[in-house]
């Protein structure tokens, strides 16, 4: 008897000692991360409220909703509709929620998650919290960051009218830290923007945003989702869709693709060749500061003129460095557009006082900084609202 016990310790043993072959999760029950998670920041404590409940509405009729992690943190100025007893709360005033997609027996919807009770959207430790909240939540691939809200260029972004408050470029970029997306997508006005891209670059693979003002609505965001549910999608394909489809919702839009890796080595062929013109004689040099003065606004309130439409100026007066800095520019944009009257826009903008003044003469040329946010920005109707 004490024979056939050591048999079987030994054939324990070596039963034991056996490779061992684990199941994939999902034969377990337990479903595979998806390819693509997206991040949705929406700062609505201000007239895009509307815009903002409406297009949740319309993530919720994504057909392959189910098929995409979605985290949404949205601060609107009102109760969010849909919920019960929105005014015992809180008395109906404005607040903040995140929400995420929920799989039931009856498909998938977004579902409130937490309550965050008055929230300011505007200051960055709020993004930074909601960015980091969401990255350990939801596993996925891929991640696709959406910024929502009010843009006004270098001069700031993400409105909070409860706070008063306009996040600084600087202050988003120290938001994100380290945080890095595959598209940092940006759904506001104007804020495609060679100072922006410098200060993000780090922060994402790609750069997706506007010259121009964008229509409340936005991008068209149940097509996205069951665009990113498709098998075998890649940043680059994300970054190019955004583009393409930035005017469905009607008006002109202007605006890229970034490549992020690309930012800095065309920040650096644009500064040096507006500072060899600089050192052109003051007679070339007086047409240039003209015909920079007539170039088409972009935007007048970022005060904004198209980049591609500043290189031309130089095309005959610096050749060599203007043709280095266009070589530059088409490695950074993989993807434009522009609609009428922009249509010439090549989708990156640049400051205008930045290059009114070349270098040698007293101005700031290349390189270009985010600056301070303005204090406050002014109200709009609803309706047909831009951003």
């Amino acid at each position: 008897m004490r024979g056939a016990g050591n048999n079987m310790s030994l054939h324990a043993l070596v039963a034991l000692a056996a490779p061992l072959t684990i199941a994939p999760l999902s034969d377990l029950g337990v479903p595979d991360p998806p390819a693509w998670r997206v991040l949705l920041y929406m700062s609505a404590d201000n007239e895009l409220d509307d815009a903002a409940v409406a297009n949740l509405a319309e993530i919720e009729k994504a057909e392959q909703l189910g098929r995409v992690s979605i985290a949404v943190q949205v601060d609107l100025s009102r109760p969010r509709p849909g919920r019960r007893n929105p005014q015992s709360d809180r008395g109906g005033r404005r607040g903040a929620w995140r929400l995420e997609v929920k799989r039931g027996l009856f498909g998938a919807g977004l579902r409130e998650v937490e309550d965050l009770g008055d929230s300011d959207a505007a200051d960055g430790e709020t993004l930074r919290e909601f960015v980091d909240w969401a990255d350990r939540r939801l596993p996925a691939r891929h991640t696709l960051l959406v910024l929502w809200g009010h843009g006004r260029g270098e001069a700031g972004l993400l409105q909070d009218r409860g706070s008063g408050r306009t996040m600084s470029v600087a202050e988003a970029a120290r938001a994100l830290g380290d945080t890095r997306s595959d598209v940092l997508a940006m759904d506001l006005c104007s804020m495609q923007t060679l100072g922006v891209a410098r200060a993000l670059a780090g922060r994402a693979d790609f750069l997706v945003g506007s010259e121009v003002a964008r229509p409340a609505l936005g991008w068209p965001y149940a097509p996205l989702l069951d665009f990113l549910s498709r098998e075998g999608t890649q940043p680059a394909d994300v970054a190019r869709w955004l583009v393409d489809h930035a005017g469905d919702r009607g008006g002109a839009f202007a605006g890229s693709a970034l490549r992020a890796d690309a930012v800095l080595p065309f920040d650096v062929a644009w500064t040096r060749a507006w500072q060899e013109a600089g050192t052109l004689a003051t007679e070339r040099m007086q047409r240039l500061d003209a015909a920079v003065a007539a170039l088409p606004s972009m935007s007048r309130l970022a005060g904004t003129v198209d980049a591609g439409a500043a290189l031309d100026l130089l095309a005959d007066l610096v050749p060599a460095a203007a043709r280095d800095a266009r070589r530059s520019y088409e490695s950074l944009v993989i993807r434009n557009h522009g609609d009428s009257p922009r249509r010439g826009a090549t989708g990156l903008a640049v400051l205008r006082r930045s290059i009114v003044q070349p270098a040698g003469r007293g101005g700031a040329c290349g390189l270009t900084r985010p600056r301070s946010p303005v204090a406050t920005l002014g109200p709009g109707g609803r309706g047909n609202l831009l951003r």
